[in-house]
């Protein structure tokens, strides 16, 4: 199994289709993801859930 990173740092910027995901590790590696409205809505809808402390492990989606 890989080492886990460590979030560092994050940025987005709006695109043609969406917006842009910056998420940099604690390595200083930036992983750079385009991600649809929907996309980021349900990343945003997950972490609500998770901080306030449940599980939306079950919610992956695909878009």
């Amino acid at each position: 199994m890989a080492d886990r990173k460590k979030l560092a740092g994050f940025a987005a910027q709006r695109s043609g289709t969406g917006l842009v995901i910056h998420i940099i590790d604690d390595a200083g590696e930036v992983f750079e993801i385009e991600a649809t409205r929907e996309n980021v809505e349900l990343i945003v809808q997950n972490l609500e859930v998770a901080l306030a402390g449940g599980s939306a492990e079950d919610a992956h989606s695909k878009g």
